[in-house]
């Protein structure tokens, strides 16, 4: 029988990944926030190249107090991302580019 240790080392070894028991450093934000400040809750998001306000969804699930501005140039994606985020009060969209 194969313990958890083995499988991992025959993963590497056959597949070339490597298998992490919980996730690295710089992979999930907001994990990474948790550990390194873990009473820090952020009051102001900016979500710049905002696209189609996926990461507004996020954002307004792990933080619902925090002000979140989102800024996308690209008029298309603009007009669809007003529509993703109109039923978010504490998000604020901006058609312009930030650089």
């Amino acid at each position: 029988m194969y313990t958890n240790k083995k499988i991992k080392i025959l993963i590497e070894k056959f597949t070339g990944l490597h298998v992490y028991r919980t996730l690295p450093r710089g992979i999930e934000f907001f994990k990474d926030l948790k550990i390194t400040i873990p009473d820090y809750m952020p009051e102001i998001i900016f979500d710049v190249g905002a696209h189609y306000g996926e990461a507004a969804y996020l954002f307004n699930a792990k933080c619902p107090a925090a002000q979140i501005y989102c800024f996308e140039p690209a008029s298309k994606n603009f007009e669809i991302l007003l529509s993703e985020v109109r039923k978010f009060k504490n998000v604020k969209c901006f058609r312009i580019a930030l650089s």
